[in-house]
């Protein structure tokens, strides 16, 4: 696949700007930038990697900031699409 172009580069960052914020300030979770591959599914494996991926804290090792079995994203933005766990 073609890398992004640099508008979708600077909406992606905004997005993580502003999400990154809110989920730091409140303690609710990790928010990942892109190329962090998420598996979805196993046989066959469905991996995604968003431009912007927030786990919130509960599906999430937080005291090792490591991602716990199965824990996909809550919400992940992607391009012009998004997907909502």
């Amino acid at each position: 696949m073609a890398p992004a172009g640099g508008r979708h580069g600077q909406v992606a960052h905004k997005v993580a700007l502003l999400v990154g914020n809110h989920v730091l300030e409140r303690n609710l979770g990790r928010v990942f930038a892109a190329e962090t591959g998420f598996l979805l599914r196993r046989d066959p494996d469905t991996v995604r990697a968003p431009d912007v991926a927030f786990v919130a804290a509960e599906r999430l090792g937080m005291e090792t900031g490591s991602l716990n079995a199965g824990a996909g994203p809550g919400v992940g933005l992607a391009g012009q699409r998004s997907f909502v766990d």
